[in-house]
This record gives C-alpha cells, structure tokens and sequence, in this order.
C-alpha cells in the first residue's frame, strides 16, 4: 500500500485489462505505457523480458516523484544512458567471451646453438679443523651450596663446567667443463 506516492503496481493496474493474470496485465502495460520509449538493448527479443524483469522488481515500491509522467520520464533517462554499457556486457556474454582477457598473443621462438669446446679441469679442496673447548661459569650471589673445593669456589649460588672436542675434516672435488660453461655463455649473449 502506497504512503506518499503511487505504486508501480497501481500504473499497472491502470494501464492494463482488469479480468487478465498479473503477468499479462504486466506485460500490457509495459507495451502501451510505462515503457512506450526506445531504449538501446542487445537483443529485440529480450525486450519484453527485460522489461518484465524491471516492472517485477519495482512492483510494489512507490515511485517517489510527484507524477506517473515525470516517473516515466526519469526513467526513460536512466535506461538510455545505462543500456549501452549493459548491450556491450550481455554480447560478451551471448559470445561466451571473457571480458578479462583483452589480448590473446603466442609467441614462438626457434634458435639453434652451436658450440664446441674441448678443455676439462679439475680442482682438489681439503678442509681440516680441530679443537678443544673448556669453559666454567660459577655464579655467587649469596654462599648456599659447597662446589668444589679443587677450584676456590666452596659456595656458590651455580655453577656450570662445559668441555668439548672438535674435529672436522671435509673435500670438495670439482670437475670443471669448460665446454659447458662456454656453450652457456655464448646462449647468455644471445639476448
């Protein structure tokens, strides 16, 4: 029910044959009033279902403007200036095209490379290492407990003694193509 202006609904039932069903009277008054302007779409035979899809949605919301004419009006602007862009979007659609992609380029790119070289080299690394770690920390913030009476340290609060042995021995053998390096180089200053 209407508050302050009329219904969509109440133009429809003014504009249409009473005894009809309500899609009938829709579509009646759609073809002879509220949508008797051109208005681009992508597809004529679309026309009545788009049109019948509007007047469905609105139904039973009032028009807020003073007259059915300047409604009318109003919306005869709204759907020229709308439409064109909404024609592009649904002949994408028809098409099964992806708007996202704009560009479709492959390109194909043939080289023969040719290089020879003969030179291998050889290279020997040897690591050795060795050690010993010994490390003590003694903490004395008040005497309560005897340690070790070797060490001058009768009382202490704790204490911590860490010894270590370390030896490490490693190679590294490196064989050296040169013909590979060299057919990289010449495939490198090719770009």
């Amino acid at each position: 029910m209407a508050k302050y202006t009329t219904e969509v609904l109440s133009i429809v039932y003014a504009n249409s044959n009473e005894k009809s069903p309500l899609l009938t009277r829709i579509d009646e008054a759609n073809k002879n009033y509220i949508f008797n302007f051109d208005f681009p779409i992508w597809e004529e035979g679309h026309r009545i279902e788009l049109e019948r899809k509007i007047t469905l949605h609105y139904l039973r919301r009032e028009i807020g403007l003073e007259t059915v004419e300047m409604w009318r009006t109003y919306l005869n602007m709204k759907l020229n200036e709308i439409m064109p862009y909404y024609v592009e979007l649904y002949k994408t659609i028809v098409k099964n095209y992806n708007i996202t992609y704009d560009v479709d380029i492959t390109e194909t790119l043939k080289r023969t490379l040719d290089s020879k070289a003969n030179e291998t080299g050889k290279a020997t690394a040897t690591t050795n290492q060795d050690g010993t770690t010994n490390s003590n920390t003694l903490i004395r913030d008040y005497p309560q407990a005897q340690v070790n009476p070797d060490r001058n340290s009768l009382y202490a609060s704790g204490a911590q003694q860490n010894e270590g042995t370390t030896n490490l021995q490693q190679s590294h053998y490196l064989l050296i193509y040169k013909q590979m390096i060299e057919s990289q180089k010449k495939y490198l200053m090719m770009f």
